[in-house]
């Protein structure tokens, strides 16, 4: 809405300058002109999950390579460019960063974040401007209800975590099941929807263990686990 208002009022203005000033107006491009559309990615180049930023950078330049090889959008030339932000995996950064975007008509939409806590508070701003969020890998299970202009790869916890918990039950038959998860939003959510599937399932969850970010001795844990 907000560029259709734009080009409303630039169409106005080119009217009123040649009834003023009797000056020719610019010809329009041609349909098959060649367009040019411009994206931002807000990713956490920063920080822990730095690696996977650059995997996803990585891979969107490979496809953008591909795309100027192949003559550009339809082969008419028209070309796809990307804009990077960093919000460093942090909440506060990539709202700030989401208010840019929004505020910045050149753009077609907004990919990123990598992670959940970031992508799910961005996705009120999208959603309220009414731009297209693509925010890859959220599965968070509250992020499809809150908004219609977002978009993921991933499954939600709500599914993916149910998914898994059948496969264990019901396809390898495993019935008494010990759950170790990271102490965070993503695994607290993984394992609450779990340990549900598990008991509707028939299942027993005789241990429930979990463990800290960044941990890298789990000889207690497991230690623990394999006398249960």
């Amino acid at each position: 809405m907000k560029k259709l208002s734009c080009l409303l009022l630039a169409l106005l203005l080119s009217i009123s300058l040649v009834a003023c000033n009797q000056k020719p107006v610019e010809p329009s491009k041609p349909d098959d002109a060649p367009v040019d559309y411009y994206i931002a990615a807000s990713l956490p180049f920063t920080g822990d999950n730095a690696t996977y930023a650059e995997y996803i950078k990585r891979g969107m330049e490979i496809a953008l390579m591909h795309l100027k090889e192949d003559g550009g959008i339809n082969g008419k030339g028209g070309m796809i460019y990307v804009d990077y932000f960093d919000d460093r995996n942090d909440a506060k950064e990539g709202t700030n960063i989401a208010e840019q975007i929004i505020s910045n008509d050149k753009y077609l939409l907004e990919i990123g974040s990598f992670s959940s806590s970031v992508s799910l508070p961005c996705a009120q701003i999208y959603h309220e401007a009414k731009f297209p969020q693509y925010a890859l890998t959220c599965s968070h299970a509250d992020f499809l209800g809150q908004t219609d202009w977002g978009f993921s790869l991933s499954m939600t916890q709500d599914i993916a975590a149910a998914r898994v918990a059948t496969w264990d039950v019901k396809y390898l038959g495993k019935k008494n099941i010990a759950l170790l998860y990271s102490e965070d939003e993503w695994g607290n959510q993984c394992m609450t929807y779990y340990k549900a599937q598990v008991e509707r399932l028939g299942g027993t969850l005789c241990a429930v263990e979990s463990f800290e970010k960044n941990t890298a001795d789990y000889t207690a844990v497991l230690t623990k686990l394999k006398q249960l």
